[in-house]
């Protein structure tokens, strides 16, 4: 990067106790075929040796800040905003692999698309140790990622982005009262200001992780993603905000915990990570009549849980074949009817 001008991106990274991987993500952005950027990793108060790892990187498009204390994702992201200097912001998430290409088509795009304020991309998800499970997003075009927004439905991988520096200072960044669906509230935002898309090559691997954010946080993640879209419905419709206690108290939120502790009992039998769904099956139990539910509980606890995650990890990969050819659309269409029948918004 050349000091007497401005970086045209910026690419922002948290880092959370993620030795494991932080290197894999590193090298990936350093071998960008774009190289005109700038390269923010945070380190949130780790408490391994990810930043010990990261001090040896000696590039100098690196710019290393460590809080001395964990402060979460949103504070740590919102400290990568205000100190980026590049027109554009990518994303980039420290247990997750950027492609050569990624930056390189993003800018593209977002030169020639002065409407779009955020392009994602379509990706590989991968194991815990790097392996290709199957193909994510299958929606690209705005229209289709917009419906689904406007739905309740997330289809952008956060760690995918690339966005216009100027429109998220202008919305305030991440909201901290939202943390855990800061990026799904986010895009919200952003739908008032342009277009949100997907690219449609795949560009990122995108690593499901069981002690990931997401995963360890899952009843969270669907109160604060449920008070997103509330807080979007009333903008829309004109009305104040309400405060997330305001929200709780009025909301009857099991069905959208139901929806999500399902997601992530899933994504746990894709992984292979039988401990983790029998603890997600638990809490289901407490909550749930569903004879299913019982009977999957019983069988992970009567050691056919292998069995069951062999037999799902075939089913997604017929599922992400389905999404890589032609049928994509209708599929994709099929499962927003779904979604909107059972809306929050309906």
């Amino acid at each position: 990067m050349n000091s007497n001008r401005l970086p045209r991106v910026t690419v922002i990274m948290p880092v959370y106790n993620a030795e494991r991987y932080v290197s894999e993500a590193i090298n990936s952005v350093l071998a960008q075929t774009f190289t005109d950027f700038e390269f923010i990793i945070i380190d949130d108060g780790s408490t391994d040796a990810s930043a010990d790892i990261i001090t040896q990187y000696k590039d100098q498009r690196i710019r290393f800040i460590r809080k001395p204390r964990n402060e979460g994702l949103v504070s740590a992201l919102n400290l990568g905003i205000e100190l980026a200097l590049g027109e554009y912001i990518a994303r980039m998430d420290a247990d997750d692999i950027a492609l050569p290409e990624r930056l390189k088509k993003q800018v593209a795009f977002l030169d020639s698309h002065p409407d779009v304020v955020v392009i994602g991309t379509k990706s590989w998800r991968i194991d815990p140790a790097g392996k290709i499970i199957e193909s994510m997003i299958s929606v690209t075009r705005w229209e289709d990622v917009h419906r689904y927004l406007r739905s309740g439905a997330n289809r952008l991988i956060h760690s995918s982005v690339m966005m216009r520096t100027e429109i998220v200072r202008k919305i305030g960044g991440y909201r901290e009262q939202v943390r855990v669906a800061e990026d799904f509230d986010l895009w919200l935002r952003i739908l008032e200001y342009g277009k949100v898309c997907n690219l449609p090559e795949k560009l990122m691997l995108y690593r499901s992780n069981s002690s990931g954010q997401r995963l360890t946080k899952i009843l969270e993640a669907a109160r604060c993603s449920s008070y997103a879209f509330d807080c979007y419905l009333r903008r829309s419709a004109g009305l104040p905000e309400r405060t997330f206690d305001e929200f709780a108290a009025s909301t009857n939120l099991s069905q959208r915990e139901a929806e999500f502790l399902w997601s992530a009992l899933l994504e746990c039998f894709m992984i292979g990570d039988l401990n983790r769904a029998d603890e997600i099956l638990s809490i289901m139990n407490k909550s749930s009549q569903r004879f299913s539910i019982k009977l999957l509980h019983f069988a992970i606890s009567s050691g056919f849980g292998g069995f069951i995650s062999w037999i799902y990890k075939k089913y997604r990969g017929i599922r992400s074949f389905i999404g890589d050819s032609g049928l994509s659309v209708f599929v994709s269409d099929l499962k927003h009817r779904k979604r909107l029948k059972g809306s929050l918004c309906v």
